[in-house]
């Protein structure tokens, strides 16, 4: 993962991950085990999926030299570098251009097994319709991220995105999702403002689905907590409202 740079006298990573990631990566999987720093919360379930992949893949390294010799344990742990370099294959999917098209085949793959996001998806058309303003674009995205992960994982953010698209454009399928970011966001005003409601809307979906717990509902007595409770978790699980 990391290459030595002779001009500098330092290792660089061969990867560089997203915002959120790369910082934990570096830290977290980069690092020498004696320079890593704590790290008592991650803010990001990205973060959590990177540390459980450094966990297995630390297990398995033990698991396949153990019994051995320290000169066996090398000699194995080469094959397993050969196999890497030279058998292993990295499937690359070419996404199409169409943000709709893209939403079907992803939701093709998941159908079929393939674990992946329509999420990245949507944040790369926000991108790349406000290339000037990518910084306020990325802050409002991560902080409407940390606000959705405080209840829920990955599933929920798309969950959420939707729920606001329906609550402005009227009934949407997760399908449906994608062609219609194309036709009603054009410029970088109107991306930038999805994103930033995006971010200030957030604070509220939680506090829609944590009634009973959630300081907005103070005002409210019990009853009518639980049945905005009622309303938001048993109901929403109907197919009707999803």
């Amino acid at each position: 993962m990391l290459t030595y740079d002779p001009p500098s006298g330092t290792y660089k990573p061969k990867l560089k991950l997203n915002v959120q990631d790369d910082g934990f990566f570096h830290d977290a999987v980069l690092l020498p085990p004696d320079k890593r720093p704590q790290v008592e919360k991650m803010p990001y379930s990205s973060n959590e999926r990177l540390a459980d992949a450094a966990r297995l893949a630390r297990q398995h390294v033990r698991d396949i030299t153990a019994g051995l010799s320290p000169t066996d344990r090398v000699h194995r742990l080469y094959e397993w570098i050969t196999h890497l370099k030279e058998i292993a294959l990295v499937i690359v999917v070419s996404v199409p251009a169409s943000v709709g098209n893209s939403f079907k085949m992803f939701e093709t793959l998941n159908a079929r097994g393939v674990p992946a996001t329509q999420v990245d998806i949507l944040k790369s058309f926000l991108f790349d319709k406000a290339p000037e303003q990518s910084a306020r674009v990325n802050a409002h995205w991560l902080s409407m991220i940390s606000t959705i992960e405080s209840y829920g994982g990955d599933g929920l953010i798309i969950t959420y995105i939707r729920h606001l698209w329906v609550s402005l454009y009227g009934p949407t399928t997760v399908d449906e999702l994608g062609g219609s970011f194309e036709e009603e966001i054009k410029n970088e005003r109107q991306a930038l403002d999805f994103v930033a409601l995006l971010d200030g809307a957030a604070g509220d979906y939680i506090a829609l689905l944590t009634p009973l717990q959630s300081p907005r509902w103070e005002g409210l007595s019990s009853t009518a907590r639980k049945a905005v409770d009622i309303i938001s978790n048993e109901l929403a699980e109907s197919k009707f409202v999803h």
